[in-house]
């Protein structure tokens, strides 16, 4: 509820309107975060005070959300006032363009309430405009002293307005850091705000925090030394005014556009979009000085989207310098990672409730979020996954707002330029937290994934079973290797996309995981909008990967590997030897190849393991006596022999003379002899000089 809105509730009878004197009530009830609770605040007390309410002013004063050198752009009649002075303090004559409390009280001759506010606060009087003018033209130094002493003996007020903004504040904004700091010595309050309207570039309701981003946002300015930075801090947590959010209008692609939010918010979402990743020594130094002082990491902009727990998540810490100086990395092996880096460490132990499972719905998905632990994870950084996940951050619940939708899941197992996929640990952890490790999510419209891999071993006609609405397979005649126009992976479907060797131990971990999907880890929809699924095995093999797909044959018999082509697995690599996943899938296909291959299919692997001199592939032929000789080869002119000592198989020459065939003799009347053959070979040999 508003401030108004609490106030208008509380006149509706006696009864409510006693809330008003009780102090805790009034604390709970009365916010002062943003710019408008400030305002309606204090616009609520001119009304108390023109009708000189003397109690229900004392008791907001002890709420001590109400500040007595507070100023607002309105008279004491609660109208607008003159808010033109200028930004840069070069307006002479607009000294005051808002309203003391104590004057409010004077113009309505609220005796009562005058009297409250004397007891409150005796009023000092405001730097004259000498000393505003030297403060603006000398050097900083040179008049320190002289105003340490008026501010010691109470000759100046170090609560006043200076060209319409609080002096503090239009200090830091003139790079006057020693003399803020002077200012916050003598009594300073940091809980203030520029109160004049907004303009482009510059922060309605900026705090003396958000100024010190101002300052640093503009380049060519020097920034504020580390201990002013923490004296602000410092001031503001016993202000009160930590959280308070300011905004600004920025110029962005899609034109104009407000941003609101705390100091921290605004600090770590501009320092997470920096173009170098590595922050600087006084970027590093704010953020631990707003950890140490407890800043919410929960507060949000306006439209209460992203933390700045998010935006936290998406800074590098992984490229940040540690207190040794060097920049941290991942570890390599599967049971250590590296520590948080000591910054984000602090927010994260300090913070009384970390936002882990809020963030933007993902349209698309129910209930699905983007979150922290997911912001993390595009950043690569798996230890800090890992410590979120420990933490209770929902391994299932969040989803990427790219076009993708990835689950996290599906971030851990594949991996892109700069982020590596996660260590076996993390991904182990991961597993053991979902309750389902079967997320979907679009592919990444990868053409090599989406068309027929070149590294498919399915046979060219190879069909698996469609699939119903349901998910439910039925026959059908979809071809394994047809082109498709989208596809959608589970995470175990998306490790074994991998175009290199995927990570077999990732690929052992996901599909021994409970609850796991073997049956269906792709789905495709096809050029002829058919709908077509495949199996681990079969997914595994379509993209080329044996080592993949025999352990999973092995460990799973159940999943066919029935459209396997025998050719295809010879080319891939026909010097396999006996050990080799190549050679096992070989053999376990050859069983169902015989079955349904015709004379000519059996020759032509024949001849293929000759061109190739594909030894053990050649040999598991001779112990399926698949081996023939009358078969046709290249050239059309002699058999196996004559093929094998042209193309120089020695290996395979070798066998076929072991198992007696004859080597003198032509296959056809008037063909070649191995003679010819011989000749052939030595004919296109180099000749010496």
């Amino acid at each position: 509820m508003s401030n108004d809105g609490f106030w208008k509730l509380t006149s509706l009878s006696h009864g409510l309107l006693s809330l008003r004197k009780d102090v805790t009530v009034l604390r709970k009830a009365l916010h002062t975060n943003r710019v408008e609770g400030r305002e309606l605040l204090y616009a609520i007390v001119l009304q108390i005070v023109k009708k000189d309410k003397a109690e229900g002013l004392e008791a907001l004063l002890k709420t001590q959300q109400l500040k007595l050198h507070w100023t607002i752009p309105k008279d004491v009649n609660g109208m607008i006032g003159d808010s033109d002075a200028s930004h840069d303090g070069s307006s002479s004559d607009s000294e005051n363009p808002g309203t003391y409390l104590t004057d409010a009280a004077l113009e309505h001759r609220a005796v009562k309430c005058t009297k409250v506010l004397a007891n409150w606060h005796s009023p000092l009087p405001a730097p004259s405009k000498t000393l505003t003018r030297l403060l603006n033209q000398s050097a900083e130094s040179d008049l320190l002293p002289s105003l340490r002493i008026l501010l010691e003996t109470k000759q100046v007020d170090p609560n006043a307005i200076v060209r319409g903004v609080p002096w503090v504040l239009h200090s830091i904004r003139r790079n006057n850091f020693q003399l803020a700091s002077l200012l916050i010595e003598s009594g300073a309050s940091v809980a203030v705000w520029d109160s004049r309207s907004i303009a482009m570039g510059v922060m309605r309701g900026c705090t003396p925090l958000h100024a010190l981003l101002e300052q640093r946002a503009f380049l060519e300015r020097e920034h504020a030394p580390e201990y002013f930075v923490r004296q602000v801090v410092a001031g503001a947590k016993a202000g009160g005014s930590l959280e308070w959010a300011a905004r600004v209008m920025d110029s962005g692609i899609r034109g104009l556009r407000e941003q609101a939010g705390s100091a921290l918010y605004f600090a770590v979402r501009r320092f997470s979009a920096k173009t170098t990743p590595v922050l600087s020594s006084w970027e590093m130094n704010f953020l631990q000085a707003l950890a140490e002082a407890g800043a919410d990491v929960g507060a949000t902009d306006r439209r209460g989207g992203l933390t700045a727990f998010h935006w936290l998540c998406r800074i590098r810490w992984k490229d940040q310098k540690s207190e040794g100086g060097t920049a941290g990395t991942l570890q390599d092996t599967e049971t250590e990672t590296e520590g948080l880096h000591p910054v984000l460490e602090r927010f994260i132990t300090s913070s009384k409730s970390l936002p882990l499972n809020v963030g933007p719905r993902v349209s698309g998905f129910e209930n699905a979020r983007f979150t922290p632990v997911i912001a993390a994870a595009e950043q690569g950084d798996w230890e800090l996954v890992r410590v979120l996940v420990e933490r209770g951050a929902s391994v299932d619940l969040g989803r990427t707002e790219g076009e993708s939708k990835e689950s996290l899941l599906h971030l851990a197992v594949t991996e892109t330029v700069g982020r590596p996929p996660a260590p076996l640990s993390v991904l182990n952890a991961l597993l053991q937290r979902t309750k389902d490790p079967n997320p979907w999510a679009e592919s990444n419209n990868d053409a090599r994934i989406r068309t027929g891999c070149t590294k498919s071993i399915l046979s060219p006609k190879a069909r698996t079973a469609q699939l119903e609405e349901a998910g439910t397979r039925k026959t059908s005649q979809m071809n394994l290797n047809e082109d498709l126009t989208s596809l959608s992976l589970t995470p175990l479907g998306a490790v074994l996309s991998s175009s290199a060797s995927p990570d077999l131990s990732a690929v052992q971990a996901l599909a021994s995981a409970e609850g796991i999907d073997l049956l269906q880890i792709a789905i495709g929809q096809t050029v002829g909008e058919g709908v077509v699924g495949w199996n681990a095995v079969e997914w595994s093999l379509r993209q080329g990967h044996m080592d993949a797909a025999w352990w999973l044959h092995e460990k799973f018999p159940h999943l066919p590997i029935t459209a396997v082509s025998p050719k295809k697995l010879m080319q891939t690599d026909p010097k396999a030897d006996g050990n080799s996943s190549t050679l096992k899938l070989f053999r376990v296909c050859l069983a169902p190849w015989e079955d349904r291959s015709s004379p000519e299919q059996n020759g032509a692997l024949c001849v293929l393991s000759a061109e190739l001199d594909a030894v053990a592939f050649f040999s598991c032929l001779i112990e399926r006596k698949i081996l023939v000789n009358e078969v046709e080869i290249p050239g059309g002119n002699g058999g196996l022999v004559h093929l094998a000592a042209k193309n120089g198989s020695v290996g395979v020459l070798s066998l076929l003379l072991e198992q007696g065939f004859d080597p003198i003799a032509s296959f056809r009347p008037g063909g070649n002899t191995i003679n010819d053959s011989l000749g052939e070979i030595f004919s296109e040999c180099p000749q010496e000089a």
